[in-house]
């Protein structure tokens, strides 16, 4: 499979991997549970609160196998 969209950069998943055993840990733990049975994945990651007016955001990661739910793929 090959990624063409430019922001896509499965370099900078690696990279966090790499410097967070925390994250690294989540992540194996949820491609493990991610198979035929259970294709899609997700667990929040926690809130922030961002920019000049403070706004709450959450953040989600997801781990999926189905295609329609991919980022960019050929």
């Amino acid at each position: 499979m090959a990624f063409e969209n430019p922001e896509y950069d499965e370099q900078v998943m690696q990279q966090i991997a790499k410097e967070s055993k925390t994250f690294k840990a989540i992540l194996e733990s949820m491609v493990k549970d991610t198979d035929n049975q259970y294709p899609t994945n997700e667990i929040w990651l926690g809130t922030l609160a961002l920019g000049k007016d403070k706004s709450h955001t959450q953040i989600k990661l997801v781990v999926t196998q189905e295609s329609q739910h991919f980022i960019d793929e050929n």
